[in-house]
């Protein structure tokens, strides 16, 4: 009941012909009165959760019923055709979509704006983000053709960047007057080098309460509607997962919503090149940086000066041997890739691969303690667990003891993820070097030494 409630609820408006038609539902399916009382109780994740073990001919057939009742009242509306679009993507096969409903209660200052769909993910997945990059302009004018606007933060941090800092600092003066230059300067660094997991983190999980999205896979995340459930609203979320071919879900996505329902107008809300859009996540970015507690410091390696600082925070990591300090920076470079598994395989021909794999990383890890000054044949075996942990525990007690001066200061300590991988949640783009041939601090890929050591 809680499904065909959103529906009849949908568009404010509830007809005498969607209530016939809902008898007709209660009828068939021998809802009784118990049944409703619960319903009214339930989210529409765990109503929809409910439907996923049902044989696939009994899924059609409700599905149907569900489409019957958006149509009883001879007013097929885009908030319904929203939510059935929600309940296919979840319970058919007979489409390619991997699809999961969330519902959470907003804070009261979180506005979700229905118009736009984010891309989210728990952390950086290179190829999903390369084909995401080279067919923006295709999925968004899809998007648009059923009046959405795609958010991509890497887009958004794009168009931050295309500006001069005066102007970005007018409009933050404008909008924020209440804070210092200083700390203007820090949001635009943050606001030109936007990342999508940070944000997945802080924004969707933190701020919005979506849990169960802090290690999201490559996904699309949509607003569809509000359920009232035991008193409380609940806004409920699709997010649509892109493991496999994001231009070809994004086109199965529209298709399957133009076939329920056709747009009369396309979204006319968008960025350009001196136009800002401050609604929704768009505004959500902003909020993000202004109620951060502490610093979202890059990390430098200098292995001129033997040293790993993080500027921002002004804070210099000095209690630490080269041997951990080598092995920071591995992991920092190794978690652009994914990071780091030691778990070896039982598989013979899988270990042969984990075997040679590892024999790479002590390599780079000597190539490193090399750089910080020592010598290749006194580098510790970090293959080993018990020269490893050691080492891990002493540079997390280090971070430990500067975690209030930094925003999420556990992103900065070496992790094991949920597959078994050890890596730093930094995004790329905060992991730095200071290049001794071109004397500046620049990116690892674009520094000599760091690329000798990735290409191995």
């Amino acid at each position: 009941m809680r499904i065909v409630s959103d529906i009849v609820k949908a568009d404010s408006i509830i007809d005498l012909r969607e209530i016939e038609c809902l008898d007709r539902i209660r009828e068939k399916y021998r809802i009784t009165k118990e049944d409703e009382v619960v319903g009214k109780d339930m989210t529409l994740s765990n109503a929809v959760c409910l439907l996923k073990d049902l044989p696939e001919g009994l899924v059609q057939d409700i599905i149907g019923d569900f489409y019957n009742l958006a149509l009883s009242d001879k007013a097929f509306t885009r908030e319904e055709s929203f939510i059935l679009l929600a309940i296919i993507a979840c319970l058919s096969k007979k489409y390619s979509l991997q699809a999961e409903i969330y519902s959470t209660v907003l804070p009261n200052d979180a506005v979700v704006e229905k118009s736009q769909i984010l891309y989210i993910e728990g952390e950086y997945y290179k190829e999903v983000n390369r084909e995401i990059s080279e067919a923006y302009r295709e999925i968004s004018n899809e998007f648009r053709l059923i009046g959405l606007n795609f958010v991509y933060l890497p887009k958004v941090s794009e168009h931050y960047k295309s500006l001069p800092s005066s102007k970005l600092l007018s409009l933050l003066s404008f909008l924020y007057p209440e804070l210092s230059e200083k700390r203007m300067g820090e949001m635009i660094r943050q606001l030109t080098s936007l990342n999508t997991s940070d944000f997945c983190k802080e924004g969707v999980v933190g701020r919005m309460n979506l849990k169960g999205l802090e290690e999201s896979l490559p996904s699309m995340l949509l607003c569809i509607n509000e359920s009232s459930v035991g008193g409380k609203t609940y806004a409920n979320f699709l997010a649509i997962s892109l493991e496999k071919d994001a231009i070809s879900i994004t086109r199965d996505f529209t298709d399957l919503f133009m076939r329920l329902y056709r747009p009369r107008v396309l979204n006319p809300i968008f960025s350009s090149k001196e136009r800002f859009v401050y609604q929704g996540y768009y505004k959500q970015i902003f909020d993000v940086f202004t109620e951060r507690k502490g610093v979202r410091s890059s990390v430098v390696i200098d292995l001129v000066r033997g040293d790993i600082f993080l500027p921002e925070a002004e804070i210099r990591l000095s209690k630490l041997h080269r041997r951990e300090k080598a092995l920071y920076a591995l992991f920092l470079l190794e978690s652009r890739s994914g990071g780091i598994n030691f778990s070896k395989p039982d598989n013979a021909h899988a270990l042969r691969k984990f075997d040679y794999r590892m024999q790479l990383i002590q390599l780079k890890y000597e190539m490193i303690y090399e750089g910080f000054g020592g010598n290749r044949a006194n580098a510790p075996k970090i293959c080993q667990s018990e020269n490893r942990l050691p080492m891990l525990s002493l540079k997390k007690q280090q971070i430990r003891s500067v975690g209030e001066m930094l925003c999420n200061a556990d992103d900065y300590m070496v992790q094991r993820n949920i597959f078994g991988n050890y890596s730093v949640a930094i995004s790329p783009e905060l992991c730095l070097c200071y290049d001794s041939e071109q004397m500046k601090i620049c990116r690892m890929e674009d520094s000599d030494f760091w690329s000798r050591v990735s290409a191995l």
